[in-house]
């Protein structure tokens, strides 16, 4: 039955993706769409293949099986399926919030990706391949808005940002594997495609969608949710009231910065504690990817002692012949290809960069992914967790850079490329 349920699903959203393009319900070439769907779906299978057969099945696999129990109890007691979900923890349910371990909230983010792939099950006859197609459509959409935010935003480059968000290869493979990055890929594109519009329409029903993809992006990975607030405040503010970009996220940052420090020595929650313990959290699991990080204290000297450490973590790793694992070659040649684009970008700028790099919407970006390179490289010490939860920030760095860069002063390049 799998061998049909496969190419029928394939054709069937294929398909609808291909009238959804042709009708303009969606507004990107419809070769593009079917394309970017098939490499996902393609990807998809991979990331469960190569996880199943030589890393141990992974938490991939773990969701999988664990489903499989769900998906006979929405079968059984359909109303039971959704009302467990409050079962969870009941004791810790609200002073748990930010706790990493044990705590409700911490449980919920992963029941809520199991019960998903347990409706998945339903419709593909428990065939995780299957499920992968299904995902895989889920999560194209967070692609999709990104392209459409950037391509609104740089209107000239279209075709760059088609390249990025539906065909750079890390993107499309750690976000097309069943975890919650795909999820949190198209919850954060919502946020930031309606907010954009938002402010340029004022149509309040985006705040709608804007709300309840914060909240989503909150029960998945509430930490995003945290760091995405500034950046939407300073956003909201340089627009409205037309002051200098750089000044006003600086001054919000700054101060965010301040009130970080000092809740912990007042206030409710201790969050440079709740990032210690986070790191703590991460340093009693087990991988072979470990690299040295030292512990975190609480105090503003802590963070700028292991900021080397951090940045280069986040930044430069893996290093080229660190390890002979064949993903980490590739996770390698991203790392320092990056790395190539942005001395690009600073060799040879285009000619409006700092236009482009004091637009509210690019600040935004900015600020948010540096925010959260930082803290990724200040809480995780293995380099699989680190390259994964850093390929969004990555990619949205990567279509800036792309941007900034004047391809045309590039000498073995202006007579070949034109990037728009």
């Amino acid at each position: 039955m799998s061998y049909l349920l496969f190419p029928a699903y394939l054709l069937m959203f294929s398909s609808l993706l291909y009238f959804l393009s042709a009708k303009n319900y969606i507004r990107v070439n419809r070769n593009t769409a079917v394309a970017s769907f098939l490499l996902k779906v393609t990807l998809g299978c991979f990331y469960g293949y190569i996880f199943l057969h030589y890393y141990h099945g992974d938490d991939t696999w773990k969701y999988y099986f664990q489903s499989l129990d769900e998906t006979a109890l929405l079968k059984s007691d359909p109303l039971r399926f959704f009302t467990s979900l409050f079962d969870l923890n009941n004791e810790t349910r609200y002073s748990s919030l930010f706790e990493s371990v044990g705590s409700f909230w911490k449980e919920l983010e992963y029941v809520l990706l199991i019960k998903l792939i347990a409706i998945f099950n339903v419709f593909s006859g428990n065939e995780y391949y299957i499920n992968v197609i299904w995902f895989s459509f889920l999560s194209f959409w967070g692609g999709y808005y990104f392209y459409r935010l950037f391509s609104s935003v740089f209107p000239k480059y279209e075709k760059s940002m088609a390249l990025v968000f539906f065909f750079f290869i890390p993107l499309v493979f750690w976000t097309s594997g069943i975890r919650k990055d795909g999820l949190i890929l198209l919850f954060m594109a919502l946020i930031f495609y309606h907010f954009y519009f938002f402010l340029k329409s004022g149509q309040w029903k985006r705040l709608i969608v804007i709300l309840i993809s914060l909240f989503m992006l909150f029960l998945i990975r509430s930490f995003l949710t945290l760091t995405i607030i500034p950046a939407l405040i300073a956003w909201w503010i340089a627009e409205k009231y037309r002051i200098a970009s750089w000044k006003v996220f600086l001054a919000v940052y700054g101060f965010c910065l301040v009130l970080f420090f000092v809740s912990a020595r007042v206030g409710p929650v201790n969050f440079p504690q709740k990032i210690s313990e986070r790191q703590q959290d991460f340093f009693r699991l087990k991988g072979g990817s470990e690299v040295q990080l030292d512990s975190l204290g609480t105090d503003f000297s802590d963070y700028l002692k292991i900021l080397p450490q951090a940045a280069n973590h986040v930044f430069i790793r893996p290093y080229p012949g660190e390890t002979s694992s064949l993903l980490y070659k590739f996770s390698m040649l991203e790392s320092w290809g990056m790395v190539i684009m942005f001395i690009l970008a600073v060799v040879y700028p285009a000619t409006d960069l700092r236009k482009i790099i004091a637009t509210p919407i690019v600040l935004t970006l900015i600020f948010y992914g540096l925010s959260n390179y930082l803290l990724i490289g200040y809480t995780i010490p293995f380099l699989g967790a680190i390259v994964r939860y850093r390929i969004i920030f990555e990619t949205l760095f990567l279509a800036i850079i792309i941007r900034c860069t004047g391809w045309n002063k590039i000498p073995l390049l202006k007579s070949y490329i034109k990037f728009k």
